[in-house]
């Protein structure tokens, strides 16, 4: 039985190490996509890109183009791909940065809120909806996939507690195992954020928040591992288990009404034997006579033996 039970939690176990990296996989993909988060991340990233290939070198050369343009106009409007800016004059007759936060800033908007009538997986296989990846779509996807995840391994940690003898190792190995498959994503934000790679910079965006679900994660695990020493030295398994299994030598409660009939139907039973013997008895006298009376006397015996002989 103990090895059963060891090979349960070790496949168990097993499931919740990949059902834990899952989680902080869709928890980073989730937060990073959260748009409070993605619009800084984008903006970081394309200042980089812009001063890379010297876009706003290219926006400074033709600002006398745009003063001309502005004269006669109001704003710009843009409209391509499904995309659609309208830049006030206001904007485009600052200086760059402002020109180029504020077309950001619009962009970003449009993309992240835009509809999309497809689902995340094939919006991706369409070669003209790559953007659906940093969209509110797919930070819903993403989140939605994070609380799935959340559940299966909450039900894995419930199975091992009820399949373990002692209750607290179930909690050490979780609260270890969610430390384990945090430490990765400690790293991969700050190591993915200082490339100078730009394909690599922009993976970096979907990233930007793996420090926080580490943190997360760490915590979490730590309370874990205290819930299991407690369990260990305050010796609270025996209540755990009551919590989880039915308790089956629980007396039933009996109310005053049943106690008085039983003890009725008890009385019922020890009297009506003691009526019935009186009768008994007296069927047996009355057939004993019977008998008595069925067969001859002594007297009438001589006589009849007498008669016999004479």
């Amino acid at each position: 039985m103990s090895f059963i039970r060891g090979a349960l939690i070790t496949i168990l176990g097993a499931v919740l190490f990949l059902s834990l990296f899952l989680l902080n996989t869709t928890l980073t993909l989730s937060w990073s996509m959260e748009y409070e988060a993605l619009q800084p991340s984008i903006i970081s990233v394309s200042d980089s890109l812009l001063t890379q290939y010297n876009l706003t070198q290219i926006i400074e050369e033709n600002k006398g183009l745009i003063d001309l343009y502005c004269l006669e106009q109001e704003n710009l409007y843009i409209n391509e791909q499904g995309i659609e800016l309208n830049i006030p004059c206001t904007i485009l007759t600052s200086d760059t940065d402002t020109i180029l936060n504020y077309t950001l800033t619009q962009l970003i908007d449009q993309i992240y809120y835009q509809e999309y009538n497809c689902t995340l997986l094939q919006c991706i296989q369409q070669e003209e909806k790559p953007l659906v990846l940093v969209s509110e779509k797919a930070q819903n996807f993403w989140q939605v996939k994070s609380y799935w995840l959340m559940l299966i391994s909450l039900i894995i940690l419930i199975l091992m507690i009820l399949i373990a003898k002692n209750k607290a190792t179930p909690f050490f190995i979780s609260g270890i195992m969610t430390i384990i498959t945090a430490i990765p994503f400690s790293k991969i934000g700050p190591i993915l954020n200082n490339s100078e790679n730009p394909i690599v910079a922009l993976i970096s965006i979907f990233f930007s928040k793996s420090p926080s679900v580490f943190w997360t994660m760490l915590i979490v695990g730590i309370i874990l591992i205290l819930i299991g020493t407690a369990i260990k030295f305050l010796g609270l398994g025996a209540k755990i288990t009551k919590i989880f299994t039915k308790k089956e030598s629980e007396p039933e409660t009996i109310s005053k009404k049943d106690v008085k009939q039983i003890v009725k139907k008890e009385v019922e039973k020890q009297n009506k034997p003691k009526q019935k013997q009186p009768q008994k008895i007296k069927q047996k006298q009355t057939s004993k006579k019977q008998e008595n009376n069925a067969l001859p006397t002594k007297k009438e015996l001589e006589e009849v033996l007498g008669k016999k002989k004479k």
